[in-house]
């Protein structure tokens, strides 16, 4: 995935786990929602782990 020759273009964005769920939060969500269910998957199952 993320092929430059498809017209593929993939933005990589650190955020810690805190700015993950404001971002999730606040209302303003800009992503598909195949994407939102792994974050909150990852928040609900694994993020003590990397807190």
């Amino acid at each position: 995935g993320g092929d430059e020759s498809e017209g593929e273009l993939i933005e990589v964005i650190e955020m810690s786990i805190p700015e993950v769920k404001e971002y999730i939060y606040s209302g303003n969500v800009q992503s598909p929602p195949g994407f939102l269910f792994g974050v909150m998957w990852f928040l609900a199952n694994k993020s003590d782990r990397y807190s």
